[in-house]
């Protein structure tokens, strides 16, 4: 009996496998992008790296620093999001804590630009017990930008003062 199921499944596998995958939801395709609208995406993350570097500088407050992002990502993407993260790393060798919003949008081709603002501190007791990674496409009532302002992180960094400002864009 046994022996009869097995043979039963492994007749109607085959066939319930391709009419599976003849089913799949088309939204695991994504479309391509035409080669003028790649190139408009690059040149938005260019241009926001630009704006960022611009407007903030050293003398800027967590605040301030915080409301030029915002103002950045008013001028929608399609399909863009926010990342908040803090956190000690030691990226560059030396440990800091990292106070970071990031922007991601697709780039046409499957992967995502990211123009990235992170904002270093001294590693202390107090910034070590911070670590977030909140993106904005995952809270329902809230904007990203409120949350981070009603961060302990951001009330640490409100408070303290950084080392370094580091803006740039990226690829995944």
């Amino acid at each position: 009996m046994i022996k009869k199921g097995i043979v039963l499944l492994l007749t109607l596998l085959p066939a319930f496998l391709l009419t599976s995958c003849l089913f799949l939801p088309a939204a695991t395709e994504q479309p391509t992008k035409s080669d003028e609208e790649k190139i408009a995406l690059r040149e938005t993350a260019e241009a926001d790296e630009a704006y960022l570097k611009a407007a903030v500088n050293g003398q800027m407050s967590i605040a301030e620093i915080i409301d030029v992002f915002e103002a950045m990502c008013a001028e929608k993407v399609e399909d863009d999001s926010v990342l908040f993260e803090t956190g000690t790393f030691n990226f560059t060798g030396e440990p800091a804590f990292y106070f970071s919003v990031v922007r991601q949008f697709p780039d046409g081709e499957n992967e995502y630009y990211q123009i990235h603002l992170d904002i270093q501190f001294a590693p202390d007791e107090t910034n070590r017990t911070f670590k977030d990674v909140v993106w904005s496409d995952f809270l329902e009532d809230e904007s990203i930008f409120d949350f981070i302002r009603a961060s302990d992180a951001f009330a640490y960094a409100a408070a303290h003062t950084y080392q370094t400002i580091n803006i740039y864009w990226d690829e995944t």
